[in-house]
């Protein structure tokens, strides 16, 4: 609605938006990767390989694509170098895998950057359970979202774990806590949801409850990203508890 008011040149992309120049089409998601054909004004150009997951990350490459072409880089080396890519720190970053329990962090702590996330390992991966860990950033934040917070993790995770909030700059807030997050994602039909009374409880909870398959993801901008690799150290320690040692494996034989 704005272009009109606007004397520059113009340059649009989109994934849905069916006007714009540049356009992704014939988009598959598999584990952490997605592809997707290019087109510029209806011709295909090229295709995008790219090790991460998302459309949200298929709309960001056509952006580079777009600025690319503008700057008379052509769209094969752009896509050469967005093949390459691997993400940003703390954007579905992975951690670890031990057992078949895949371990990420990612920094999102606001709604749309939750369900962003969340949605791209749901498309990845459509037959692993996806365990979500939260830590709500600011109380502002919380009395604000909670009920957007609560929808996007009932709807593509399959477990939450709620940390206390994490005030930053901010002072508490009467009535504010992670609990209202909570509420909102079982009304909304999410049936395992943990609220933790200290976030070092964590692991403990995860080794509990997480399973060959399943994948465990810290979300937040506060200190939960700490606890991600402790979690693969916890689980670690708990496989190589479970595994016998070569010398008894010997002596068992005997």
């Amino acid at each position: 609605s704005i272009l009109p008011r606007l004397n520059k040149r113009i340059v649009t992309y989109g994934i849905e938006f069916a006007q714009a120049k540049y356009q992704a089409r014939n988009i598959e998601f598999s584990n952490l990767s997605s592809i997707a054909d290019i087109y510029r004004t209806g011709e295909r150009i090229g295709s995008l390989s790219l090790g991460i997951p998302g459309r949200h990350n298929i709309a960001n490459a056509l952006a580079a694509i777009a600025t690319a072409e503008s700057l008379a880089i052509d769209v094969e080396i752009s896509t050469k170098a967005l093949a390459s890519f691997r993400g940003a720190e703390r954007r579905s970053q992975v951690i670890g895998e031990i057992n078949g329990i895949l371990v990420m962090d990612d920094y999102a702590h606001h709604p749309t950057e939750v369900e962003a996330t969340l949605k791209a390992l749901r498309s990845g991966y459509p037959n692993r359970r996806i365990l979500a860990a939260f830590q709500p950033h600011t109380f502002t934040r919380t009395r604000d979202f909670a009920d957007a917070f609560g929808a996007a993790f009932a709807e593509y995770a399959d477990g939450l774990y709620l940390a206390e909030i994490y005030p930053a700059r901010e002072k508490p807030i009467e009535g504010i806590t992670s609990k209202l997050i909570l509420d909102a994602a079982t009304s909304n039909g999410l049936k395992k949801a943990v609220l933790l009374t200290a976030i070092d409880e964590l692991p403990g909870f995860i080794l509990r409850d997480a399973k060959a398959g399943d994948i465990v993801v810290t979300l937040g901008a506060g200190s939960i990203t700490e606890q991600a690799p402790i979690i693969l150290q916890v689980l670690k320690a708990s496989a190589s508890e479970k595994t016998p040692s070569k010398r008894t494996r010997s002596m068992e034989k005997v």
